[in-house]
């Protein structure tokens, strides 16, 4: 009787460390919690003013899960820049391969997609982000990446504009992703310093009006 007791202990042990283990998050959704939480708390308080302890009670975990994933809190601030910009370059590809071009750039920023990234509808955090990497010369050769692979990737969505409208842009492809990059940066700009100014979905209609000139243009 003793042994069985003892044996049902035993297994009942290793199951509640299974289910212990099976509900452990994976160091993807680690990350992923250690993003969002970043997002939430530096959106609400500021970069400068927000702390470590600050991410990590609002993601849930503690110091070692943060520095297992990040060495500081620049090391986040950039990670937050890559995620975005790797979820939302894969999602308007995906997004542009299944409508046509007028309801893409409508639906650029209608909410319609369903992004994941932390920063979306937060305009004002990006802004925040990319300057305080920006005051950190350490930063400045990872933020010139980064813009780049953003310059890249908004190219490669032209080119397949191009490609589907079979005309190429006034002035060349690369202009033209300068001036969609200059306008992305100055809405953001705009809504950081007057919030109601700003109209829902102003930047997909607006590319959209560009768009429409553009392709009845001779």
């Amino acid at each position: 009787m003793q042994v069985d007791t003892f044996v049902y202990r035993i297994h009942w042990c290793i199951v509640l460390r299974m289910s212990r283990e099976r509900r452990r998050p994976t160091r993807e959704e680690t990350h992923l919690r250690l993003l969002r939480g970043a997002a939430i708390v530096f959106a609400a308080k500021g970069i400068g003013a927000s702390t470590i302890e600050d991410v990590c009670n609002e993601a849930g975990f503690s110091r070692g899960a943060f520095y297992s994933n990040f060495e500081s809190k620049d090391e986040l601030v950039l990670a937050l820049l890559d995620f975005n910009l790797a979820e939302n370059t894969e999602d308007l590809e995906h997004y542009i391969e299944t409508v046509d071009i007028a309801d893409f750039l409508v639906a650029l920023d209608s909410g319609e997609r369903a992004r994941t990234s932390p920063l979306v509808g937060q305009p004002a955090l990006y802004v925040e982000l990319v300057m305080h990497a920006y005051r950190n010369p350490e930063n400045r050769e990872r933020l010139v990446d980064y813009q780049r692979r953003s310059f890249a990737a908004t190219k490669t969505l032209l080119e397949r504009i191009v490609e589907l409208e079979g005309k190429d842009f006034p002035g060349g492809i690369d202009n033209a992703v300068a001036l969609i990059l200059a306008f992305d940066i100055g809405l953001s700009f705009n809504q950081l310093l007057d919030p109601d100014s700003y109209e829902q979905g102003q930047y997909g209609k607006t590319l959209a009006i560009l768009h429409q000139l553009w392709t009845q243009s001779p």
